[in-house]
């Protein structure tokens, strides 16, 4: 393995508690960001460890988290020679891997302040499932009944980096799945995981995360900034609220009762649960919605919009829809955004998205726990480490209805 440039830095043992506040005790700075490329002619891997700045995401409701890093250039071959479009790309903390993905740009520039400047810019992989039609020369067409939510997903991961599957609460049933030329891989997996209330994303370690996220799991730890108790181990917090465009009246009905108003019945009416929009229709602000979907064994089917089913009782089946699309409107109900130095919490590990974190904010009148679903890391020369965490309230982006 080649190094482009290097520096030493005092390593933390181990995720564990206090590991973090020791480094710095020993250190006086946060971990060092490495970036490992793997060629993909060469088979060897360089590192880059010192950087002008850098910016990479993870994040749940992004298909594909990209990244870019500037350096200064060492003496040696040209950055062609040495980084290529499509190499590999790992990043790590103090050997604790963040991100993974491909190289998409390289960029070289030279002025008379650094001399030689370097950019290298991609994706994870995901971005390939973005990229790679569904139906080509070497995508045939795909398409089979009764099977698994691992295998449908299975069949559109030939041609990429993503070889294993996480699944994270996803049903266990047996469906339908179905591509059309002209779609991307991302947007048939997207269809089909739709249609059972479930979401994908890639993990750090390169990952395919298929299913619901766990708004379930205990505490990460706690940001607080607390005027009245001056205490604060953040940079900054922001609280949006912002309730009156999420609807709080919802009529769910099946396509071709919408044609004929007295065709939908009153008892299919229901209300968000959600506190913000509640609020505002106990307050007399009304804001209705009407959300129509293809009746499944339709007699007259519409295309592939009805590759699965969403049966969660008698009864149940259009509410089901309903409050998936209400889920994902509901992110928007309370949106936290926390910025801190360095990219670990006080137990070593790193941040990542699908974790809860206790919000304790007195003038955003907020104390409760919130779900992390994006995670952005930067640093610049001028305010180095940061990382950029954004919540919301539990119970959004899918609903609690579980498909069979």
């Amino acid at each position: 393995m080649s190094t482009i440039t290097s520096n030493k830095v005092a390593q933390f043992s181990g995720v564990a508690p206090g590991g973090l506040s020791k480094h710095l005790e020993q250190t006086g700075q946060m971990p060092k960001i490495e970036v490992f490329i793997f060629s993909r002619e060469t088979r060897e891997t360089r590192k880059i460890n010192r950087f002008l700045n850098y910016n990479f995401s993870s994040s749940l409701m992004i298909p594909s988290d990209s990244f870019s890093f500037g350096f200064v250039a060492a003496d040696g071959p040209p950055l062609n020679e040495q980084i290529k479009e499509g190499d590999i790309v790992t990043i790590k903390a103090n050997n604790v891997q963040l991100f993974t993905g491909h190289v998409d740009q390289t960029d070289v520039e030279t002025d008379a302040n650094y001399g030689e400047k370097s950019q290298i810019s991609g994706r994870d992989f995901v971005g390939q499932l973005e990229d790679q039609d569904a139906v080509s020369i070497d995508s045939t067409f795909k398409k089979a009944d009764k099977v698994s939510v691992q295998s449908a997903v299975n069949f559109y991961l030939e041609n990429t980096q993503l070889n294993k599957i996480v699944l994270k609460d996803a049903p266990q049933g047996s469906y339908l799945i179905s591509c059309e030329p002209g779609e991307t891989k991302l947007a048939v997996l997207q269809r089909f995981l739709d249609s059972v209330n479930c979401i994908l994303w890639q993990d750090r370690l390169g990952r395919l995360c298929v299913g619901r996220p766990n708004m379930r799991q205990e505490s990460k730890g706690t940001f607080i900034i607390s005027r009245d108790r001056r205490k604060s181990n953040v940079i900054s917090i922001k609280v949006t609220r912002s309730s009156t465009q999420i609807p709080n009246i919802m009529v769910p009905v099946w396509s071709g009762q919408e044609i004929v108003a007295d065709r939908v019945p009153k008892e299919q009416r229901f209300h968000n649960a959600a506190y913000g929009p509640a609020r505002l229709l106990k307050l007399g602000y009304r804001l209705p919605k009407c959300y129509v979907t293809s009746a499944p064994n339709a007699d007259s089917p519409q295309g592939l919009t009805e590759v699965n089913t969403f049966t969660v009782g008698k009864g149940r089946e259009l509410e089901a829809y309903a409050k998936r699309e209400l889920a994902r409107a509901n992110i928007k109900e309370i949106t936290v955004q926390v910025v801190v130095p360095g990219h670990f919490n006080d137990l070593g590990e790193p941040y990542q998205p699908d974790t809860m974190y206790f919000i304790d904010y007195d003038r955003g009148s907020l104390q409760r726990l919130m779900y992390c679903y994006g995670v952005e890391y930067s640093m610049d020369e001028n305010g180095g480490q940061l990382s950029t965490l954004t919540f919301c309230r539990p119970g959004a982006i899918v609903s609690d209805i579980k498909a069979p």
